[in-house]
């Protein structure tokens, strides 16, 4: 049989067909995907990992865990006060301290106790008077949250998501302006 042969209809019903048969075999083999979970993401310290939690004192001696924010953007900034990198850095976190505190970002500085001799909670908590610092600081008196993360400079920031993903590191000083929309990005999201 030809082509010849084959009214115009009867050719459409047949193309019609095949293409449906085509659609509902591809629609029949198609898997759900499901939505990027905490409960179906590894847990660990690079881009795209569920941030391992924690829980460290503060400079009072509260508890503090990083799941106690989530739902919120966190800003993990690792330091020493020693550093003149870390010590330098400290005024902007200060600022962006007080701009966001209260707009869904939390920042947690995080000092590496015992990095040197003079790197303890008294000489932590005078500088931070001198300097007139309000941001919360977390006290890694063991380095376990420190090893976890990975740290091998200071400072190292960790950017994580509403959803404790984390979306960003940086090591060494995160320029402000990439800091700024990074965190705008993360809370649009």
């Amino acid at each position: 049989m030809t082509l010849e042969g084959i009214s115009m209809k009867s050719l459409t019903f047949v193309v019609t067909g095949i293409l449906l048969a085509t659609a509902i075999s591809f629609v029949g083999c198609a898997k759900a995907i499901p939505a990027p979970t905490s409960s179906n993401i590894t847990q660990g310290v690079e881009v795209g990992n569920l941030a391992p939690n924690f829980q460290l004192n503060d400079m009072t001696g509260k508890p503090v865990s990083l799941s106690d924010f989530r739902g919120k953007v966190v800003y993990l900034n690792f330091w020493a006060t020693w550093w003149p990198i870390c010590q330098a850095e400290r005024s902007s976190l200060q600022s962006l301290y007080e701009e966001r505190q209260n707009k869904d970002v939390v920042l947690l500085t995080i000092d590496i106790i015992g990095t040197r001799p003079t790197e303890t909670p008294e000489n932590l908590a005078d500088f931070m008077q001198k300097n007139g610092y309000t941001f919360p600081v977390l006290l890694d008196m063991d380095r376990a949250v420190t090893r976890n993360y990975n740290v091998k400079a200071t400072p190292t920031n960790v950017l994580i998501d509403k959803n404790g993903i984390i979306q960003q590191v940086v090591i060494g000083v995160f320029p402000e302006a990439e800091l700024d929309g990074a965190l705008n990005r993360l809370l649009a999201n």
